[in-house]
């Protein structure tokens, strides 16, 4: 796995490289057509597959499905599944907007949704539920959402429903890096972008632009976000956007990075289905990577099975402590109600004894002849009860002696799972045998060890076992990763491969 990504070169030649934090940044890429927009956002992309971060694009233009195949078209590129379009693994249902945002943070996968056959209006509707369920929920994992042609979603003038997906996409840009997304925002022109949604970009990535009102639009953003720089600055920034080359651009992060350099974007390591073809040259031939095993994961979690209860909901560490605290404290006042009411009642039965007439004293006044013990002597159990019983009744302040006391009754379950070192939750049980997980670790630490030992493995195989031990009791989840549970029992026995 990758540390940092690599994007390209410095003009200087020096290798250009960014933070793997740009998975929760916000980017903005703006360039003519033909300058290499995608292919900037789709390295980007490519770099954070290799880094094990999982992003989502939305596609409109129909070229983000090249990431599965190698540039000569042979299959090859990443584990990217696609939803919709030409070459879609499963078709993109127009009103899911919130189960596909629901499905891609359950899986931890990167996931191209293909909208380069539904219409502006189905674009903007879609967008508009995704990205706001995607803020109703806080992923495990970081999540970076590449966003095509911006200014149909927040364009500078918004009318109708342009006014919802506006509202949507700005609000992930200015708040979704405290619930853990960041965002790049694809467009040709900077002037057709909402000013305030293109403000909050804290970088830029500008490609050449001929247009006076782009420059003057980039003039904007400059004034917004670098505030007042030093002349020569903004002056060779604008100045230049007209005459640079092609995937050549300038990077200004003032405030994350503080860096203004002009870079140039390296080549994709995947086909590229908008790359300018040759004429005379024949169209290649296209196959895509086989990621079977994610498409139908993926789908069962687009489409569960009916009639099947869906899975309960792991809760928070927070919010569970805090029902257990609840649940606890009036556990603590129903018992001290009990043991005030089992008092009070002690205290009633010996009053009444000590007021039961005994052989050489009269009868009291309210005791009626019948209700003296029949033999003269001392009351037996059944005949005081009796006789409470009754003094019960004719007193409705004693009434309140009968209420019923609720009572909370825990189960405690033990779980035991039986698994061999050929499968993922059998290799993880090896690592708690071996103390591996005596301190927190997260799904990178258990790539790599498996790795080292020759055993492969991706980063959303490792959370769902994570997820499944810790729901069992073997780990407890940590701020900072997966922590073993003290007392918790692992036996580990050797037998003779077949």
């Amino acid at each position: 796995m990758k540390d940092k990504l690599e994007i390209g070169t410095f003009v200087s030649g020096n290798k250009f490289t960014l933070p793997l934090d740009l998975v929760t940044r916000t980017l903005a890429i703006i360039a003519i057509r033909g300058w290499g927009k995608t292919v900037a956002a789709t390295v980007i992309a490519e770099e954070m597959c290799e880094s094990g971060l999982p992003w989502v694009a939305i596609d409109p233009v129909g070229v983000w499905w090249g990431l599965r195949a190698n540039p000569d078209g042979s299959p090859g590129g990443y584990p990217v599944v696609i939803l919709g379009g030409e070459h879609g693994d499963l078709p993109l249902e127009k009103s899911a907007g919130a189960k596909v945002a629901e499905a891609v943070l359950q899986d931890n996968i990167s996931c191209v949704i293909d909208m380069s056959s539904e219409s502006k209006t189905t674009v903007r509707h879609f967008v508009a539920a995704f990205c706001d369920r995607l803020m109703d929920l806080r992923p495990e994992a970081p999540r970076h959402i590449f966003i095509e042609e911006a200014p149909e979603l927040v364009p500078q003038k918004p009318m109708g429903e342009q006014k919802r997906s506006l509202a949507a996409v700005d609000r992930l840009i200015r708040l979704g890096r405290n619930r853990g997304y960041g965002a790049t925002l694809i467009s040709q022109r900077t002037a057709t972008i909402q000013k305030d949604v293109l403000t909050q970009c804290e970088s830029l990535l500008a490609g050449r632009s001929i247009g006076k009102p782009d420059r003057d639009a980039m003039r904007d953003w400059i004034a917004e976000v670098v505030g007042v720089p030093a002349p020569t600055d903004a002056d060779k920034f604008v100045g230049s956007l007209s005459r640079l080359a092609s995937g050549t651009g300038w990077f200004w992060s003032p405030q994350w990075l503080d860096v203004f350099e002009q870079i140039k974007i390296r080549r994709r390591n995947t086909y590229h289905p908008g790359e300018t073809r040759t004429v005379g040259v024949a169209l290649k031939r296209v196959r895509l990577l086989n990621v079977d095993e994610f498409v139908e994961r993926f789908g069962e979690l687009l489409n569960p099975p009916k009639n099947v209860a869906a899975p309960q909901k792991v809760e928070d560490d927070e919010v569970f402590k805090e029902k257990y605290e609840q649940e606890k404290s009036r556990a603590d006042r129903l018992e001290a109600k009990v043991a005030d009411l089992q008092q009070r009642l002690d205290r009633l039965l010996a009053k009444q004894q000590q007021e039961w007439p005994s052989k050489n004293t009269a009868p009291k006044a309210r005791l009626e002849p019948s209700e003296l013990p029949a033999n003269g002597n001392s009351a037996s159990l059944s005949e005081i009860w009796a006789f409470v019983r009754e003094q019960i009744t004719r007193d409705p302040a004693l009434m309140n002696l009968t209420k019923s006391v609720p009572q909370l009754d825990v189960t405690a379950r033990r779980y035991t799972v039986t698994a061999d070192d050929s499968t993922l939750l059998g290799r993880m049980a090896i690592l708690l045998s071996e103390g591996f997980f005596d301190s927190p670790k997260g799904n990178q630490d258990v790539v790599t060890e498996l790795g080292r030992r020759g055993k492969q493995t991706m980063a959303p195989r490792v959370s769902e076992a994570f997820a499944k031990l810790a729901e069992m009791g073997f780990l407890t989840k940590e701020s900072d990763g997966y922590l073993a549970v003290k007392g918790m029992k692992v036996r580990v026995r050797e037998v003779e491969a077949a």
